[in-house]
């Protein structure tokens, strides 16, 4: 029996990924006001400051927040629409009219680490205003984009593991989309670890030595990537590949130790994760947290009961709570995606293999722990700190790992079945909070949708045409190659160093044409 070969190759597959998220996540980028997102504004001063040499604030005396000395044009807040939903965006002053004259400027990320605003910020150093904005925001979506990109290609090297992408459709929520079209690195963090958590999969599982150099170099690149985005992110990054080497016997992990090419994908990783560390060390965690406006300031035990018991509203956010935490998407979003995370979750625990349970259960418990673990030991001075998206590396890599997981159990649901379904219901949910977030900037979640339409409405640029055009044509393109790559490279999983077609004939499998196996 013979195979034919694959149209779309994993470099294909990559590329094809890349660009239609690319176009996905710009749609967020020209359909949402400049600060419109959680904290966007002292992200785009941080972004214009580490460009120009400035890679950390001067202390102000207030907990958490530092200063700069900036262009007029190249940062400050423009946030009238913040924390109020019924708020259009009509309500911001032009953003080009402001002086080029240097104004000191006050951020609570003037400690974050520099790697991801030295990437984005550069356009503010050629352009002002809200074209300067937007230009960052293309940037940060052109990087976020390929990490999901990343997830076609190795779906395209697992075989049955292509229900990744089943996973992936429910993992990357209406709440990542958003803050990856966005001057946030909160997108970056989550895309990487995801990509991470898929690549780190495929390496343990399928340890090819002739793809292997450039499978770990990737491990590598998106572990130090995500390491260097925020300040629990290398504790992330360790956690994501714990749980990976946790899903396979110790035997299999010393074999790979011994790897050339891994040992030297390791050092480098090391490497990364100390720089990351470093900074988190002495410059960020000094730095401190922006006190709660919460005035509840409760001692450890009180902090961590009411962390774990505000799980349920930490999922909420995950999905989507957009703008400032003003935007709630459709209930039946909500809820599907609800019912989604529910059905991968309890496929992973039912259908996973024995030998891949402890690293599935060693990510949600992290998932569940790490909020804890992070905000209760500071909250008698800082009181709740703590937001949904936050959880958002821990929780993909949990859907990928726990999905991924399931599909190699030997009661695990043919991706054939799955793909198309989960894909399908995903996009939609995904239009529908985009739908949702444009109506609120446009007009107030207030107004009815046809006032969009109207005169007084706020378009970003391009208008409702560009963003809608951008939204659909890489949600359509995103689905159509997931079902695509799904049906071509679809087949059972096999074991490290044995050939499909070899599994497919031992198990008696008979396709249309091929005739009876033998």
């Amino acid at each position: 029996m013979t195979r034919s070969r694959p149209p779309l190759s994993p470099r294909a597959a990559l590329l094809v990924g890349w660009a239609f998220a690319f176009l996905f996540f710009s749609a967020w980028a020209v359909a949402s006001p400049v600060s419109s997102a959680p904290d966007e504004s002292g992200h785009i001063m941080k972004a214009a400051a580490t460009v120009r040499g400035i890679l950390q604030g001067e202390p102000t005396g207030r907990p958490g927040i530092e200063s700069f000395d900036l262009p007029a044009a190249g940062g400050g807040p423009m946030t009238c629409t913040a924390f109020h939903g019924e708020t259009p965006a009509t309500c911001q002053p032009d953003f080009d009219s402001y002086s080029s004259d240097l104004v000191t400027v006050e951020t609570g990320v003037g400690s974050y680490n520099p790697l991801y605003y030295a990437v984005v910020g550069w356009p503010s150093l050629v352009l002002h205003g809200e074209g300067s904005v937007v230009a960052m925001r293309l940037m940060s979506a052109l990087v976020n984009s390929f990490f999901v990109g990343v997830l076609f290609w190795v779906s395209t090297q697992l075989r049955r593991g292509t229900s990744l992408l089943a996973s992936a459709a429910v993992a990357l929520t209406p709440m990542v989309a958003y803050l990856s079209g966005v001057v946030n690195p909160n997108g970056v963090e989550i895309t990487a670890c995801a990509a991470l958590a898929a690549t780190a999969w495929l390496v343990v599982h399928h340890p090819d030595d002739g793809r292997l150099p450039v499978r770990v170099a990737l491990i590598a690149a998106t572990g130090v990537v995500a390491a260097n985005t925020r300040t629990a992110s290398p504790l992330f990054v360790v956690l994501i590949v714990v749980a990976v080497l946790a899903t396979v016997p110790l035997g299999q992990v010393v074999d790979l130790a011994r790897r050339r090419p891994v040992q030297a994908a390791a050092a480098a990783s090391v490497v990364g994760l100390a720089v990351a560390a470093t900074w988190t060390l002495l410059v960020a965690a000094p730095a401190g947290f922006i006190p709660s406006t919460d005035p509840a300031r409760d001692g450890l035990l009180q902090a961590a009961l009411r962390t774990l018991g505000s799980t349920d509203e930490f999922g909420r956010e995950m999905i989507g709570v957009l703008g400032w935490f003003d935007t709630d998407l459709p209930e039946p979003v909500q809820y599907g995606w609800t019912a989604a995370i529910g059905f991968f979750v309890l496929g992973a625990l039912v259908q996973a293999r024995r030998r891949a349970l402890p690293g599935v259960l060693l990510l949600m418990v992290a998932y569940l722990v790490v909020p804890t673990v992070i905000q209760a030991p500071s909250a008698a001075s800082f009181g709740d700190i703590w937001q949904g998206r936050y959880s958002l590396p821990l929780f993909v890599a949990m859907i990928i790992v726990g999905g991924l997981a399931a599909s190699n159990g030997t009661r695990g649901l043919p991706p054939e079945r799955l793909v198309p379904v989960v894909v399908t219901l995903a996009s939609l949910g995904q239009v529908a909070a985009f739908a949702t977030a444009y109506r609120r900037f446009s007009v107030g979640t207030d107004r009815p949708w046809s006032d969009v339409l109207g005169p007084a409405a706020w378009h970003g640029p391009g208008g409702l045409a560009l963003a809608a055009g951008l939204c659909c044509a890489g949600v359509i393109g995103l689905a159509v190659t997931a079902v695509v790559v799904d049906r071509v490279h679809g087949i059972e999983d096999v074991a490290p160093g044995q050939d499909a077609d070899a599994h497919e004939v031992a198990r008696g499998v008979v396709r249309a044409g091929d005739g009876p196996a033998r």
